[in-house]
């Protein structure tokens, strides 16, 4: 049985994950082409986005926003 570590190495290579500043790996796997206009003056975002995220044993995200 592969360890931890090199499970997920295989997974980030696999997946094309990059290293999230503030902890842990992710790629976004889809981006919608319908927008949304949030009511307060942020500009018009993408209705929905995906993502992979990936945290290995012993590594610590500092997330704030997600």
């Amino acid at each position: 049985m592969p360890s931890q570590d090199h499970r997920a190495t295989e997974l980030i290579a696999a997946l094309h994950l990059v290293e999230h500043p503030e902890g842990g790996y992710y790629a976004e796997v889809y981006r919608s082409s319908s927008l949304v206009q949030p009511a307060d003056a942020r500009s018009s975002r993408s209705a929905l986005t995906s993502i992979y995220f990936l945290l290995p044993a012993g590594v610590v995200s500092r997330w704030h926003r997600v």
